[in-house]
């Protein structure tokens, strides 16, 4: 699976939002000279389904709906015309986009008008009900986002438990004070870690040790100035995300670093540094113990470097071959080729500084882990390797359920039944650096059954594909079966 994994992962981030705009309908030139009151008409769309969710959940006969549908029309239309409510509500609903329509529709519920709107089909207590329910999906989409981010930053960083609970803290202070913090922008691992930058000052308060700084700076290395220049565009609206991402890769390929050696130096001492955080963990050992570990460890770095280098000729060469393939099929050109060939080199040289393998998994290691522990001890070790594991597979599906939650507004009904779904589907292991959620939601959106569906949440359903690189998915696991 290996070829096109990086190639495609090296795009995903900035490519998503291009999508969100497929099958839309053309609008009149004269509306593309306010991108604001545009953003809100297209908005106005979901006034259809908005409605039809609304009269299935309490019982509204289709002379009502149809009444509520216009109404809610009506009032994104208006508030599209309104210039001195219309920048605001633009910007609401841009901080808001990364977390799916259920996100914007919180946004927009707001508003007076809308609430307006609906209290002309609802009681005041179905009122509240329904704002309740956006806002409890949205909490939903949030708590998965955030347990995934701390099982992320646990499984990478080796946190120990206070560890953990300091760094939580400080996640939630921060995501409640910028509120961008949703379950769509995890599945790539897409803003996690400018989140985990932002939140989080490692070296404060001596939050981690020495050899996790290493493992930190190695997988989240500060931005340089002109990255965050670039960032800052980005956030400020002059430049769109695709925009920047493009930047970013050329910035990547010109400042390609050719000293092997240093590279090699690099992911020599994060494996190290991984190593010796993990027998930190493992309690107290006698000296003899801990020197047989420390000399196993030795052996395992250069076992585990020695992998990383005989891997990434074959994985070049792997990569070269498919995309040959396409380009003799039409479905790229050689430019195309060598742009991502020389993409793919530089993911390697990236994963290569931060070792993102994990050393600590190394057969000889783990063997030797068992034979210096006591019997008691190894079964308590074991068991922590156990839950992990389960922390992290169970993350990923909670992140998935909740995505399709967000972008389909489920009735609770729906939504239940596409957690017991999320809750029998195999989570692979992560690969190369790309993460496992993609690869489970892609199952999950698989595997839902279209009946229990509206017609236009299986529209969304497709859409979200599109925005979230089902493609690429398809891609890398086309590869696989090869």
């Amino acid at each position: 699976m290996r070829g096109w994994t990086c190639v495609w992962l090296s795009i995903a981030a900035v490519s998503m939002l291009a999508h969100a705009a497929v099958g839309q309908e053309a609008e009149p030139a004269a509306e593309r000279e306010d991108p604001r009151a545009l953003r809100i008409r297209r908005i106005a769309r979901m006034a259809g389904p908005v409605s039809e969710s609304v009269a299935g959940r309490y019982g509204l006969d289709k002379t009502s709906a149809d009444s509520l549908r216009q109404s809610l029309r009506a009032s994104l239309l208006a508030l599209a015309d309104d210039t001195s409510a219309r920048e605001e509500l633009v910007a609401t609903m841009a901080r808001a986009g990364s977390g799916g329509l259920n996100a914007i529709l919180v946004a927009l519920l707001s508003q007076p008008t809308l609430k307006a709107a609906l209290a002309e089909q609802l009681t005041a207590e179905q009122l509240r009900d329904y704002v309740g329910s956006h806002e409890a999906r949205q909490r939903r989409d949030r708590h998965a986002a955030h347990r995934y981010i701390m099982v992320w930053a646990e499984d990478h960083f080796l946190l120990m438990p206070d560890q953990r609970a300091e760094m939580e803290r400080s996640l939630d202070a921060y995501a409640d004070d910028k509120g961008r913090v949703f379950a769509k922008g995890m599945v790539w691992n897409q803003e996690l870690h400018g989140l985990l930058r932002g939140a989080v000052e490692p070296s404060a308060d001596s939050l981690l040790s020495e050899a996790q700084l290493v493992l930190w700076r190695a997988l989240l290395p500060p931005l340089d100035a002109d990255r965050e220049k670039i960032m800052a565009m980005v956030r400020a609206g002059e430049m769109t995300r695709e925009q920047a991402g493009q930047r970013l890769e050329a910035m990547d390929r010109e400042a390609a670093d050719n000293d092997e050696r240093g590279r090699q130096d690099a992911a020599r001492a994060v494996a190290a540094a991984r190593l010796m955080t993990h027998m930190q963990q493992l309690g107290s050992l006698d000296d003899s113990a801990t020197q047989r570990l420390a000399l196993v460890a030795k052996g395992a770095v250069e076992r585990h470097l020695d992998d990383q280098s005989s891997d990434a000729d074959e994985r070049v060469r792997a990569a070269e071959a498919q995309m040959m393939a396409a380009v003799e099929g039409g479905l790229m050109t050689r430019e195309q080729l060598e742009e991502r060939l020389g993409g793919l080199r530089q993911q390697i040289r990236g994963e290569q500084r931060a070792a993102t393998g994990d050393v600590t998994e190394d057969l000889l290691y783990q063997q030797t882990i068992e034979d210096v522990l006591s019997e008691e001890a190894y079964a308590q070790y074991e068991e922590r390797r156990a839950q992990r594991h389960a922390a992290r597979e169970q993350a990923s599906r909670d992140l998935a359920a909740a995505c399709v939650d967000s972008h389909l507004l489920l009735a609770d009904d729906q939504r239940q039944r596409v957690e017991a779904i999320a809750a029998e589907l195999a989570v692979p292991s992560e690969m190369d650096g790309v993460p496992s959620t993609p690869f489970v939601l892609y199952d999950l959106a698989q595997r839902t059954d279209r009946e229990l569906l509206s017609p236009w949440q299986q529209d969304q359903l497709q859409a979200m594909g599109r925005e979230l690189g089902f493609d690429r998915i398809e891609w890398m696991r086309g590869e696989g079966r090869d």
